[in-house]
């Protein structure tokens, strides 16, 4: 944020203070602005939008940095990063099906019938002991 940005930094904090019926004193104001200075007023009044929805207490300057986009996307990233690792790691075949599954899904490879279909039919051959080593989907 830029300093031109304060005033609606503190509307925003402002209505967010009112959701949460919080006191806030200019003194206060001016610390979550300092905290938060770095990240883009629009992400900052994302994580507000956020915290309104989803929080039960009024956010500290950290939970509002946890809930801004970028610092979530960056989360999502590193969260994929270490499931890309897992999937490299795991050691049965069943176990490498799975990974792939999932992380042909979450990518958008797969769309939501195909992935149905594909658990189905890996639950149906591990239940009948006949996993395909290949893990094609004869359902696409």
């Amino acid at each position: 944020m830029t300093d031109s940005e304060i005033e609606a930094f503190t509307l925003t904090l402002l209505r967010l203070g009112e959701v949460f019926r919080e006191e806030l004193s200019a003194e206060r104001i001016r610390a979550y602005y300092d905290a938060l200075r770095d990240l883009p007023l629009a992400d900052v009044v994302a994580s507000m939008q956020v915290a309104v929805r989803d929080e039960e207490f009024f956010p500290r300057p950290a939970t509002l940095r946890k809930l801004a986009p970028a610092r979530r996307a960056i989360a999502v990233q590193r969260g994929l990063t270490t499931f890309a690792e897992a999937i490299r790691a795991a050691t049965t075949p069943m176990a490498k099906h799975v990974f792939a599954l999932i992380q042909a899904r979450l990518s958008g490879r797969m769309n939501r019938e195909q992935y149905a279909a594909a658990l189905y039919d890996l639950e149906a051959g591990a239940n009948s002991g006949a996993h395909r080593a290949e893990g094609g989907n004869d359902r696409a």
